[in-house]
């Protein structure tokens, strides 16, 4: 889709209430490297394979995406992490 980004990953639970999305921008300086500003959260139904984010704002050199299955014993152990450079 032109300017969004689409994440995308696979529903190996069984007994998801729901996914949970964070995301973090990071900001490159040659003084400090990537600085990551604070995590957003978003959340989508049970069974959703994908998520519809806009572009990151600009001068974000990168983002960086984990998604956890949710239920009501709480998050899933392991998040699958992705992170990407601006286009």
């Amino acid at each position: 889709a032109n300017g969004k980004t689409k994440l995308t990953w696979k529903d190996k639970s069984n007994n998801e209430d729901a996914f949970l999305i964070k995301r973090s921008y990071g900001f490159y300086s040659d003084a400090t490297g990537v600085e990551w500003g604070l995590p957003t959260e978003s959340q989508v139904p049970k069974n959703t394979e994908s998520y519809l984010d806009v572009l990151p704002p600009e001068g974000a050199s990168f983002v960086k995406y984990e998604v956890w299955a949710k239920n009501a014993a709480g998050n899933s152990a392991n998040a699958a992490t992705v992170q990407a450079g601006r286009p």
